[in-house]
């Protein structure tokens, strides 16, 4: 019994560090939907991620590139960097999709 106990303490920290590393992978990664980097735009843009083990990072003026860039019927995609790209909705989509909701980054 003793032998368990003392075998159930060495291995115990490694086991949870495992576990722990191991989650991290086939966890989804999270997003608060309630913060957008443009909220007034909200539902109106996202962003795709096509490598979702890289940090993304959104350049300062990314609502005035939003507001600047949309067409009326053409929905635009433009390069942030090697896996980043921003979808602008045009606004015949945004009308017609007026009461969904979307999520700000997608993973793909």
């Amino acid at each position: 019994m003793t032998k368990k106990l003392l075998f159930a303490k060495k291995f115990a920290p490694i086991i949870v560090i495992l576990f722990l590393f191991l989650t991290s992978f086939i966890t989804p990664p999270s997003e608060n939907m309630d913060s957008w980097f443009c909220n007034d735009l909200k539902n109106t843009y996202q962003i795709e991620v096509h490598n979702s083990r890289k940090q993304i990072a959104a350049p300062a003026d990314i609502c005035e590139l939003i507001n600047t860039n949309r067409k009326k019927s053409e929905t635009v995609t433009i390069k942030l960097n090697e896996n980043v790209f921003l979808k602008i909705f045009s606004d015949d989509f945004i009308t017609a999709n007026a009461d969904q909701v979307f999520s700000q980054i997608v993973y793909l």
